[in-house]
């Protein structure tokens, strides 16, 4: 029985899909800078310079621990008020964070400056890179400036669940920001710093319209009267500081591996796990395509007091996150290989598929989860998690180090430990810690957990068998050959993954669909 609970929890549907379809283009074109920039830079100047490259944006993450503690609520906050009609102090919690942000962004800048003068005291780097890998930093954290002080900015496309004009923002940013690289690698030298001029052109972009938007989206917020306030900032460092920690575990389980490796195996190992972490990172970019759309909903929930609704449009985004998930992990391991021999050939591509699939086998269990991450916003329940988190890093890197030292694995080490880790994070204690969030019973997820894990083995399995017989030697063959099993991943995440209240709205749905394209005019 489709319900009229339905109708509701999908009323929004259309917006939903176009707010996923917009990011979702943009996604393509931020991959694709890395696309073209790996092979021109590890060709031109060696897979160490790559491996600086990954290096300098992981330590912009780094300084994004401090700026976390202000911005991890800002949304929730100015969210909250905004709805409720508190605009006085929405616009507080609003004027508050993007002080403190071009603060910070202004002690980064400074910082970049200082850090790459002593650069050669913290790395061993070949002199012929040593100019270019010090502008590199100081643009990464110039970049990071911009973007720390847009993000209070975007609270506005949260409020008035418009992330779909955020979205079109960041994909026409994306753009020229893909022609901004191509331009510099094709006029000029090839040089490192290209990726961090492109981003910071990007991102201003996106401040820029973010600015524009504010009042014509939220006419209750004012950036004309913007001012410190004391007790906000407590507010939001009070409760955003926990997810700063959170961030440290985070550096921990996946932020370090690029030191140890270059402390303990070099350079050019760096550059394999940075090239490796090119395709990983993939996945967590892909899972917020399905996550961040659903929150300005789940905030609404929430904010009203509906948690009927806010459930059950956390396990609709579990299973669309997890399709994801499956998907690019089934396509890593039918395609992984061939994809390296035409984008890499030559790197040792057989190594970086090994160390892909190792790297990739969490993102079944990431993106599964990762719309419920929301839920320690909207609670405000983050020091278990990030306790876990810690605790997690820890032994991470502590793992790395024992495996490099004690075990012939080498450079599987960097990767086996982390996924092992993030692997149990995953599966064990976030699902049942969520849970007791909401009230609920402490299993309450694993129904939609266990579904979701078997439609990725079905993927793999039936992926194998049909991708092992093809030769693919063209990037137009490599890409037809994606979509072909997309739709075949598509076709066995719906028949295991949804219920059969779903399924029959799912038919209703494509049914309207079909009938308003001929022409019939029928709501949705």
């Amino acid at each position: 029985m489709v319900s009229c609970d339905n109708s509701i929890r999908y009323s929004n549907s259309k917006h939903l899909v176009k707010t996923i379809i917009i990011t979702g283009i943009g996604f393509v074109c931020t991959y694709m800078v890395d696309f073209i920039s790996t092979p021109y830079i590890t060709d031109a100047l060696g897979t160490d310079a790559y491996g600086y490259v990954s290096l300098a944006k992981q330590f912009s993450v780094y300084a994004m621990i401090i700026s976390t503690a202000i911005n991890s609520y800002v949304s929730r906050y100015i969210g909250v008020e905004y709805h409720k009609k508190n605009f006085e102090r929405s616009n507080l919690y609003f004027g508050t964070a993007i002080i403190s942000n071009v603060v910070l962004g202004m002690m980064a800048v400074f910082f970049s400056i200082v850090f790459s003068y002593y650069f050669t005291y913290f790395f061993d780097i070949r002199d012929m890179l040593l100019s270019d890998v010090r502008l590199l930093f100081i643009f990464i954290f110039i970049n990071y400036g911009i973007v720390n002080v847009s993000t209070a900015m975007t609270s506005s496309y949260y409020v008035a669940n418009r992330l779909d004009k955020n979205g079109i923002v960041k994909m026409l940013a994306d753009i020229v920001e893909l022609l901004v690289l191509l331009i510099l690698i094709k006029l000029y030298a090839v040089k490192t710093y290209y990726i961090a001029i492109a981003l910071i052109v990007r991102n201003t972009i996106v401040l820029i319209f973010a600015y524009y938007n504010i009042e014509r989206l939220t006419p209750n917020l004012s950036l004309k009267r913007i001012h410190f306030d004391t007790d906000s900032f407590k507010r939001l460092i009070v409760n955003g500081v926990w997810n700063s920690m959170n961030s440290v575990g985070n550096t921990l389980n996946s932020g370090l591996d690029l030191i140890i490796t270059n402390a303990y195996i070099g350079g050019a190992a760096m550059g394999e796990i940075a090239i490796v972490k090119v395709i990983t990172n993939i996945a967590g970019v892909m899972f917020q395509l399905v996550a961040q759309p659903f929150q300005p909903l789940l905030l609404k929930a929430y904010a009203m007091n509906d948690k009927k609704l806010l459930i059950q449009e956390l396990k609709i985004s579990m299973k669309m996150s997890s399709f994801l998930g499956n998907l690019f992990f089934g396509l890593v391991v039918a395609i992984g290989l061939k994809y390296y021999k035409l984008w890499v050939p030559k790197q040792n591509c057989f190594l970086l598929y090994k160390l892909t699939i190792i790297g990739c086998i969490n993102c079944v269990f990431e993106g599964i989860v990762t719309p419920l991450y929301y839920i320690y916003t909207l609670e405000v329940k983050n020091r278990f998690p990030c306790v876990v988190t810690i605790i997690g890093g820890l032994v991470n890197v502590f793992g790395m180090i024992v495996l490099l030292k004690f075990t012939t694995l080498g450079i599987y080490s960097i990767l086996i430990t982390t996924t092992v880790v993030m692997s149990f994070i995953s599966l064990v204690t976030n699902p049942i810690y969520m849970a007791y969030c909401l009230k609920m019973h402490w299993g309450s997820f694993y129904s939609n957990i266990f579904r979701c894990a078997v439609s990725a083995v079905v993927m793999c399995i039936v992926f194998g068998i049909v991708s092992a017989p093809v030769h693919i030697e063209s990037w137009v063959m490599m890409l037809a050959w994606a979509v072909l099993l997309s739709v075949i991943g598509i076709i066995i995440h719906y028949f295991v993954v949804t219920s059969k209240e779903e399924k029959t709205y799912i038919l209703e749905r494509i049914k309207k669909m079909t009938n308003n394209i001929g022409g019939r005019n029928e709501s949705v």
